[in-house]
């Protein structure tokens, strides 16, 4: 019996022996706890931050220090800790390969807890800035282009194009693709497919165009502004043009900017733009390069094709010399020869146009029967046309003698001006200005001191003319077309104006504008005159030396731009 008590006492013993053992093996509540609120942390392939909330206690559930540690050590991973957090940074992946990290976090007692981090890799990727819609756009003369991968992988080895023109160079250093295509000769664009294989074996297509010469073409027209290298050079870049020669001004020597242009097209290979120093216009001159100058003659190609777009002929227009305006009035086309180097261009030059509609008259002003037989009989002098005016109620404004401009003669009276009075005079001409046959200008003595001249002003000059800058004018288009409808054509300007001819009629009308503070204050007049053709050979033909048609220059102001005639 004793024998077993022993046994069992020895037993009791084991088991509290045992159980001491088990009770002293720490576990982890003895040592304290890390708390994660996020153990995985997944990224796509652009740039991004989480962040992790950190809880770490001792056993005794106070709060103790940590620290953290990054494996591998990759520098795509940042990792900054603020108030029992962690915020977990990535970079943009660029790779197409998924990547992985692990984030640990050990607390002073060295307890650790881990964040598994990834982050997926990128589908191919390339810079299609370039692309215009879903097309890679070249311009007609060829060029260059360069495809840049910004993200993903792709097999160099393994990029192809459709055809043969396009040419492909894989330059894997710079991870870029260089496209290559020379002149197409062609009017009509054509197409290549670029195939570029991805590292997973699919496959990114890219369809790149290259425009077809032009075969004709016009000028940039952007009215009514300064020269802007830049919107030249990209507009004309773009219709597959090459800048080969820009020249800026002397502002000592007055010489023109210029702007020089190769083509894509055979038949118009050259376009040159000029500038002048004072200039409002975006160009003054446009000059085309003809390979035939019987483009731009009767049924040449380019001819038509600008009647096509609605030019029409102008006056004293040609079979041989063409000259055409533009729809909208603003450019005049015209064939030039330059004989130093026996080449043939069609030269543009722009036109000022109004702002806005100004209205004009019911009818043409012109003299009437009262007028005409006083301005036209030689027998009706200065006497007779002030005795005239003055009887009508018109207040004299000036009667100016030669004096001494001519010694011999100082009382011949040289101009006259009367301000009409507006309610007798049925014409509503604010002003009439004579001017008198002068010894001095060699006149016969039947018809000295006769009138010269006639000229009708109108104080509201927008009626007739609009400024296209201070002391420059030009004939408003409502006038013009009033003139047209009464048989008056647009006939170029002199020194004397703006002429429009009727040939029918045997005349010709001068539109000039005057400006005098001494005798209309700050108004700007408009003046209108009348001149009766020469005849050749008893016929009403007129004289062509007569009208002194403008020579336009490489450097000469736009066309139909006039200076101010002063008093």
């Amino acid at each position: 019996m004793r024998h077993y008590i022993r046994q069992l006492i020895g037993l009791l013993i084991v088991g509290v022996a045992l159980a001491s053992c088990q009770k002293d093996k720490p576990t982890e509540a003895d040592f304290g706890s890390i708390e994660l609120s996020q153990s995985e942390l997944s990224f796509d392939r652009s740039a991004g931050v989480q962040e992790v909330n950190v809880k770490v206690c001792n056993r005794c559930g106070d709060a103790i220090d940590w620290i953290y540690s990054i494996t591998p050590q990759v520098e795509w991973l940042t990792v900054t800790p603020s108030d029992n957090k962690l915020a977990i940074a990535t970079t943009e992946n660029h790779s197409s390969k998924e990547r992985h990290a692990t984030v640990s976090v050990i607390s002073d007692n060295n307890l650790v807890r881990h964040i598994t981090v990834s982050q997926k890799g990128a589908d191919l990727q390339l810079d299609l800035s370039q692309l215009s819609g879903d097309k890679l756009q070249l311009p007609s003369m060829g060029g260059e282009k360069y495809l840049q991968v910004i993200g993903g992988e792709i097999s160099w080895d393994q990029i192809t194009a459709s055809e043969e023109w396009l040419a492909i160079t894989p330059l894997q250093d710079s991870q870029s693709i260089k496209l290559a295509a020379p002149r197409n000769h062609s009017t009509e664009p054509r197409q290549a497919i670029v195939t570029i294989k991805k590292a997973d074996a699919s496959e990114l297509t890219i369809t790149v165009e290259q425009a077809g010469q032009l075969e004709y073409f016009v000028p940039y027209q952007e009215s009514h502004k300064y020269m802007v290298y830049k919107d030249l050079v990209a507009y004309e870049e773009a219709r597959g043009f090459k800048v080969v020669q820009i020249q800026f001004g002397d502002s000592d020597f007055g010489s023109p900017d210029a702007l020089l242009f190769e083509t894509s097209s055979q038949k118009l290979p050259e376009i040159n733009y000029f500038h002048s120093l004072d200039s409002h216009f975006v160009y003054d001159q446009v000059m085309i390069l003809l390979s035939d100058p019987k483009e731009f003659q009767k049924e040449g190609g380019y001819l038509q094709y600008l009647k096509d777009l609605g030019y029409k002929e102008r006056y004293n227009s040609k079979p041989e010399s063409p000259k055409l305006i533009s729809p909208d009035g603003f450019l005049v086309a015209s064939l030039f020869h330059e004989t130093r180097y026996n080449e043939y261009y069609v030269r543009f030059n722009p036109q000022y146009l109004p702002d806005k509609p100004l209205p004009t008259f019911d009818k043409l002003p012109v003299y009437t029967d009262e007028i005409q037989k006083r301005i036209y009989d030689p027998r009706v002098k200065f006497k007779d046309i002030s005795a005239w005016e003055k009887s009508l109620g018109s207040k004299v404004l000036i009667e100016m003698p030669i004096g001494n401009n001519d010694p011999q003669h100082p009382d011949e009276m040289w101009a006259a001006i009367y301000q009409t009075n507006q309610e007798t005079d049925v014409d509503k001409q604010e002003f009439r200005f004579y001017e008198f046959h002068l010894s001095l200008l060699r006149s016969t003595p039947e018809e000295l001191q006769s009138v010269r001249l006639l000229r009708l002003c109108y104080n509201d000059c927008e009626r007739v003319i609009f400024e296209t800058s201070p002391g420059q004018f030009r004939t408003t288009p409502e006038f013009e077309a009033l003139a047209e409808s009464e048989g008056f054509i647009f006939y170029g300007m002199n020194m004397d104006g703006v002429n429009f001819v009727n040939k029918e009629k045997g005349l010709k009308m001068v539109v000039l504008m005057y400006m005098s503070p001494e005798i209309f204050g700050a108004k700007k007049t408009a003046t209108i005159r009348y001149e009766k053709l020469p005849q050749e050979s008893g016929t009403s033909a007129v004289a062509t030396n007569n009208l002194q048609e403008p020579q336009e220059t490489l450097t000469s102001v736009p066309a139909r731009r006039y200076n101010t005639r002063n008093f």
